[in-house]
């Protein structure tokens, strides 16, 4: 867990194997060298939340801005590696005191936000987050800091055709339990209580 009591920035990275499963607006918003560079800086820290399958993210988002936060911008970057390709999708969002949005990302912003929602709310995620000085001027501004959340291992809830994905229950031995599979179910939740981000 971590508190946001002195986090000016966060970063939610959603990270995919297929392509297909880009947002639309985002996946032509490409991560520049220097935007890249700009990231790099934010490399160190520390982890507050290890890796921890099958969580849900679909009410952190709308409390995290209840929080104080708001979406300023959101880009894609593709792997080089071609024997395990993938693609992030990384939504930043600051806190309203700090909140700089250009011109165009504010024309796109509302639907680029319902994107998201939309991704959060039909899959489950690895979560794990870091805590990370935040930089200024090639200068880290002391007590503030800065969180990177990662999303990956998707696992989605709903079939192409809209019918829930199920799965069979198994006992320690691996053994299917019950009658039917049932659909999945999250063994937690990201969320944002009392202005922490914590698993549930």
């Amino acid at each position: 867990m971590v508190a946001l009591d002195d986090v000016r920035l966060v970063a939610l990275q959603l990270n995919f194997s297929n392509s297909n499963l880009l947002p639309s607006l985002v996946k032509h918003l490409y991560l520049t060298h220097e935007k890249d560079e700009e990231r790099k800086k934010y490399l160190s820290g520390s982890m507050v939340i290890e890796p921890t399958e099958k969580c849900s993210v679909k009410e952190f988002v709308g409390e995290l801005e209840t929080a104080g936060y708001e979406i300023v911008d959101a880009l894609h970057k593709e792997s080089v590696d071609t024997k395990y390709p993938w693609h992030g999708v990384r939504y930043l969002f600051a806190y309203h005191e700090f909140v700089e949005i250009s011109y165009e990302f504010r024309r796109m912003r509302n639907t680029i936000r319902a994107e998201l929602q939309e991704i959060c709310k039909n899959a489950l995620w690895r979560v794990t987050a870091f805590s990370k000085p935040l930089y200024k001027n090639n200068e880290e501004i002391p007590g503030v800091r800065y969180v990177n959340i990662n999303l990956g291992a998707r696992q989605p809830l709903f079939c192409p055709d809209g019918r829930p994905v199920t799965a069979w229950q198994r006992d320690v031995y691996g053994k299917k339990i019950g009658n039917a599979p049932l659909p999945l179910r999250a063994d937690h939740s990201l969320r944002v209580v009392e202005g922490v981000v914590q698993l549930l």
